[in-house]
Formats: structure tokens, sequence, C-alpha cells
């Protein structure tokens, strides 16, 4: 049955106004597409612009599950594969498939012009499983001539952090700056601001503030990392006891309408309350640490029963809130809703988010199932894969809530520190905010 679908191909070739694959960062599906003779069947799903169907069904030509794939069914499932992580960045589950497969299949001379592609998929993969010299070995292979090596360089990087080799890894990030400058495509120009916050945290990390602070406050707040570089340039120059300059990156970064992390929020008006501290702004001080108990001591209980959710309750929880439903079952109101998205949708789970739409949008495209026919391959392939991405984003929920639980407990005995201060250095305030007995 797998083998009949494709005659629709035919269409896209007759003048059809929807061509799925018209804007594809890769050459080679639109010269198939494009062709009259019909495609094979994964192929075909891709010019139907089943990228999902498409996806899950080169996977199966990779994992066995289909009897009837040869060596040259693999090799085209590899090269389609990265034509499709390509359009879909965010699509992690390719980035396991690829590193599951054999490394001589992914050197085939057939894969010569995706080979980078397959390596630094298949380099993901090993950094996602700690194995650090498999995914130095792997990437050593991307020559610097490479489009993809600036992102090589920015994951070498994150291994040596990851290692505690601090100068190869402020060189292996000072390399991506260079490739990533080379080139004035968006892409490039997100891997050029990694690039160069990743060397600022490296050197802030050994206290290098100067030369942290310069890298910092080179990157615009309309920078994908421009909130981030903010905040942290402003603790940087609070170390360097500059407080002017501290206090107007931080102002900077909370000016910003942009959405953000409730933790990244928090740390901003930590600091902020912590410069007006440093200058005997007591006032200003507890005004500051009213606003932080407001955003975020709040949220505090809410993230404490979140995390004694399942996975597949924390979705659900998820997907009502990002569809404009309520939190019930969630004692909260209305008014924290949208700092609850936040904390529920951090970037790995917009992802699997984003996935999610990609597959309603697919199961649009297939119209209504015919009743008394069985379901077509394709969208039994978009139910299983819609299965898989919920429970994948029940589990980074959980994971995300584990970790930033602490971080709060934290941050929030930061603030109650700060209070405790003002009360017993210039006197006159107990209002009575949470306790470390509350916290425990």
């Amino acid at each position: 049955m797998r083998r009949l679908i494709g005659a629709s191909v035919a269409v896209l070739t007759c003048g059809c106004a929807h061509i799925p694959w018209a804007n594809d960062p890769s050459a080679e599906p639109p010269k198939v597409c494009g062709a009259k003779a019909p495609a094979p069947y994964a192929q075909s799903l891709y010019c139907r612009g089943l990228y999902a169907a498409a996806a899950a069904s080169f996977a199966e030509d990779l994992s066995g599950e289909n009897p009837h794939a040869t060596a040259a069914d693999r090799v085209t499932a590899l090269r389609w594969l990265v034509y499709i992580h390509r359009r879909f960045p965010g699509w992690d589950w390719i980035v396991d498939v690829v590193g599951q497969t054999d490394w001589s299949e992914l050197d085939r001379p057939e894969l010569a012009g995706v080979r980078d592609d397959l390596h630094l998929l298949a380099g993901r993969f090993e950094y996602g499983h700690e194995r650090f010299d498999e995914t130095l070995a792997l990437l050593a292979t991307i020559p610097e001539s490479s489009p993809r090596h600036a992102r090589a360089a920015l994951l070498t990087g994150a291994v040596h952090v990851r290692t505690g080799a601090q100068d190869l890894a402020q060189a292996a990030f000072a390399e991506a700056l260079r490739a990533a400058s080379a080139g004035t495509d968006p892409d490039r120009a997100r891997d050029r601001d990694l690039a160069v916050i990743s060397l600022a945290r490296a050197h802030y990390s050994i206290q290098e503030y100067a030369i942290a602070s310069r890298y910092y406050e080179s990157l615009p707040l309309t920078s994908p990392y421009g909130f981030a570089a903010a905040v942290e340039g402003g603790m940087t120059r609070f170390q360097m006891k500059d407080l002017p300059r501290a206090l107007a990156l931080v102002q900077s970064a909370q000016a910003q309408p942009r959405e953000v992390s409730p933790e990244a929020m928090a740390d901003a008006l930590l600091l902020e309350a912590e410069i007006a501290l440093k200058k005997g702004r007591r006032r200003e001080t507890l005004e500051l640490a009213r606003r932080f108990h407001e955003i975020y001591t709040a949220l505090y209980e809410p993230v404490r029963r979140l995390d004694r959710y399942q996975p597949d309750a924390l979705f659900d929880v998820a997907f009502s809130v990002r569809s404009g439903g309520s939190l019930l079952p969630l004692p909260l109101g209305t008014e924290h809703t949208e700092q609850t998205l936040r904390l529920l949708t951090d970037a790995p789970v917009a992802r699997r988010f984003a996935e999610l739409d990609e597959l309603s949008r697919e199961e649009a495209t297939l119209g209504p199932p015919k009743r008394w026919v069985a379901l077509e391959p394709e969208r039994v392939a978009l139910m299983y894969r819609r299965e898989a991405v919920a429970r994948e984003a029940g589990a980074l929920l959980q994971r995300r809530l584990a970790d930033l639980a602490p971080r709060m407990v934290v941050q929030i005995k930061n603030v109650i520190g700060i209070e405790y201060y003002v009360h017993h250095s210039g006197g006159g305030i107990d209002d009575g905010r949470l306790s470390d007995e509350a916290l425990e």
C-alpha cells in the first residue's frame, strides 16, 4: 500500500497554486517534485506538503521497520531527512534517527552533498548522550568552507564548556563568530549572536568582566539573545562596580515587550533591587522586592503543584493554556495565565508545540477520514507522531519544573534577604513575605 501514492505529484506540475516545496532551502526536492514521473512514496508525501508523514516513512527505512528497504532507500532516506530538518530545524527526533544510524552509512559517497549536515546531526545526538569524544570526532570532519562550520564550532565550544576546558571553549566560540560573520542570511545572524553571548559567558565564568562586558553590550535588544545579554551584561557591570551602567542595562531589558521566561525577569528584578540597595535607596529597593513577589513569588506554589503532575497531565495543562483555555484543575486566577504559559513553554517544549501545529496542518490537508474505510498510512503516521510529540512535551515539562523549583527557591530567598537587610538596617517594615520554612 505504501507504494500506491505518488500520482498526485502530477497535479503539482500542472499549475497548482500551492507548491509547498517552493521555498525549500535545498535544491533537490523542487527538482524531484517538479518531475513529470511520479515520485516514490515518501518523496511524494513531501511533494504533497506532508512533511511529517514523509519523515516518518524515511525513518522506517532507516530503523528496519520497512523490511523491503534497500541500501539505496537508506541513502535516500538520510538525504531527505536532512532536507526536512533544514525546513524544520526544531524536529529534534530527526537528530535521534540520524544519530542511531551507523557512521559508515553517513559517509557513503552518494551523500557527499549532505555529509556535513549528517555529521552535525549525529554530533548533536552524541552530545545529548554526553559522549563528548564521539561528538568532537564528528564535528572535526566539518571543514571551514562548510555552511555548517559555525554551528559545528558552537557545539564544539559547548563540549569544552561541559568538560571544563575554558581556553578551548573560548577558541571554539571565537571561530564560530568568525565563521558566522562571513554570511548575511538570518540563520548566520542567529549563529553569530549565539557565538557572541557564548563568548561573553565564557569570559564571565573566569572573571574577565571587562572582556565579557564588551561582548554582552555588542548585542542589540532586537537579537534573540538581547534580553539575556542585557541582564547578564548588567550583572557584569555590577561586578565591575559600574552601577549606573548596570542599572541602564537591566532597565533597558525590562522595557522590552517581548515575552521572556519568568525566571529571566526575576533575575532582572533581583539585579535592579541589588543595585538600588547598593545605592542606599531603601524605598526603591522594597518597591522592587514587592514587584518581584507579585510577578514571581506568586508562581512558586503553582510550580510546586505542577511539579507533582505526571507528564501526560502536564501536557494537557500546557495544551489547554496555549489554546486559550482555562488552567483548571489548577487553583489559579486568570491574572497568572500568561506567566504560567511562559513557565510551561521553554524552548524545547515550544518546539514540540510548533510541531503539533504542523501536524494539525498536515491532517487538515488530508481532509476528514472516510467512514468505513481503513485509514491511509500517512494519516496513521501523523497520529503516531502526534502521540509521540505529546509524550515528549510532557516529559520535557516535567524536567523543566524539576529544574525550575530549586532555582526559584534561591531567587526568592535572595529577595527575602534583601528585604531583611533593609528592615534591620533601616527599620520600619515587615510585610510578611514567605518565610524560609514555606520554601522548603
